[in-house]
């Protein structure tokens, strides 16, 4: 999960197509980390998903789940504000050259 977000961040955006691409790939990386937290809160109550790549993790280095979590909260708090500071909608007005926009 880490990887891909480290690749969109490092990524080039001086096109329109990479940065949407780049943009697209963050959005995945934050939604994968919210399920893992969601996951590690589950765990905590009892609820154990198997699959799950936090989980797995977790069930070989058990003593290692309170830095597994803060690790976790960091890259999805990354992920997030690089999506906010890319500005997304800012740059799509841009691109769509739209007029009068009422969001920005």
């Amino acid at each position: 999960m880490i990887f891909p977000l480290l690749m969109a961040i490092a990524l080039s955006k001086k096109t329109f197509a990479l940065w949407y691409i780049s943009e697209l790939i963050i959005g995945i990386s934050a939604y994968a980390f919210f399920i893992s937290i969601i996951d590690l809160i589950l765990e905590n109550f009892g609820i154990i998903i198997q699959d799950e790549d936090v989980i797995q993790a977790i069930q070989v280095m058990p003593e290692s789940e309170l830095f597994i979590f803060l690790v976790v909260i960091t890259f999805m708090g990354l992920a997030f504000w690089t999506f906010i500071k890319n500005k997304p909608v800012k740059r799509m007005i841009e691109y769509l050259e739209i007029e009068n926009p009422r969001i920005a």
